[in-house]
């Protein structure tokens, strides 16, 4: 036999709309329709003439539109779930059989004869065939990858298990500066990027609340704010960056950096400290430079930027991308107070096994 010789499939049973009327058990004594005890019975076989009955038409469709049913079913691959009711009727499952589980996610296998029980409450007889064939137990598939920027509750995908998440914390807001005079410059520090956690968990996640940690901010002559907790429930937080200092109105010296967030809570598997943001330094009158936003592994923190000797300043640029912190502000000879740039927010990122 050829894969050239597939019958042609059936996409619809035989007499799907055709006069049909159920198959009865048995047939009562002197009737002439068809029932699975006796098929057609006796009376539909003597001549008309002798006091025979004919076979009904509805039963023929009956019986042909079963059938068809049948191996449309096997036609299209697919396979029966458990049935206690079918099983209870056929005295058990054959050894060898094969069911979907109730999820659609395993097969399972009878390796013993006249077997009733369910295979989906741990029924004796039954094997994950994947185990079987010695490919693992079916569990650990990947499912995908989810990624929250916006608070909320977790529902995990259908069939999840398994989930590996990551939290990032907020970058902190980048430091502003003071005005300055004629023999004065600033030099804001950038804010520090988020930490960073990751964890594993088989159990509680279902329904956990999401917090995505807020971004630092900046104004002018003021400190950034610091960057807030990402919490994934209780299972896992990470914080956020510190806010830069605001840079002081001098003729040379340096603003203090901030610090990365480094405060992680909950089951970490990993963990990682957010960037420090960088200290903003007057080198001389006339020559500065702003400190650059702390980076995570999700993005790269805001530029530093410099002044030159004529009156100006600029704010600080933004965090790039997720948990990163913001740069610090800068301001020349005689420039108005400036404003640092503000971090990114954090975020969760959830891939789902089953």
């Amino acid at each position: 036999m050829k894969r050239t010789d597939a019958p042609k499939k059936q996409p619809v049973p035989f007499g799907v709309n055709g006069p049909r009327e159920d198959l009865l058990p048995t047939t009562p004594a002197g009737n002439n329709q068809a029932s699975y005890d006796s098929g057609f019975p006796p009376v539909t076989m003597i001549l008309k003439s002798a006091g025979g009955l004919p076979p009904k038409g509805e039963d023929f469709n009956q019986i042909l539109f079963e059938l068809s049913a049948l191996n449309r079913w096997a036609s299209s691959g697919t396979l029966n779930s458990y049935d206690s009711t079918f099983a209870t009727s056929i005295g058990g499952y054959a050894k060898g059989s094969m069911v979907l589980s109730d999820s659609g996610l395993i097969i399972y296998m009878n390796t013993v004869d006249d077997n009733s029980t369910n295979p989906n409450t741990g029924g004796a007889g039954w094997v994950n065939l994947l185990a079987f064939l010695g490919l693992g137990d079916g569990s650990g598939r990947y499912l995908g990858t989810r990624v929250f920027t916006a608070s909320g509750t977790y529902t995990p995908t259908a069939g999840t298990k398994k989930v590996v998440v990551t939290v990032v914390g907020g970058g902190g807001g980048g430091g502003g500066t003071f005005a300055t005079n004629a023999s004065q410059n600033a030099a804001g520090s950038g804010g520090g990027g988020g930490a960073e956690a990751v964890g594993v968990f088989t159990t509680g996640f279902s329904g956990v609340a999401m917090v995505i940690g807020s971004a630092g901010v900046s104004a002018a002559a003021a400190n950034g704010t610091d960057g807030g907790v990402t919490s994934f429930g209780t299972l896992l937080t990470a914080a956020g960056g510190g806010g830069g200092p605001r840079g002081i109105a001098t003729g040379s010296g340096l603003t203090s950096g901030s610090s990365g967030g480094s405060t992680v809570t909950g089951t970490a598997l990993i963990s990682k400290a957010g960037q420090d943001g960088f200290a903003g330094i007057v080198f001389s009158l006339g020559l500065n430079l702003s400190g650059k936003g702390g980076d995570t592994n999700y993005g790269y923190g805001g530029s530093a930027g410099a002044t030159g000797t004529s009156p100006g300043g600029f704010t600080g640029l933004s965090g790039k991308d997720y948990g990163s912190g913001g740069g610090g502000g800068g301001a020349s000879i005689s420039t108005a107070s400036q404003a640092g740039g503000a971090g990114r927010p954090g975020v969760i990122i959830v891939e789902e096994y089953a």
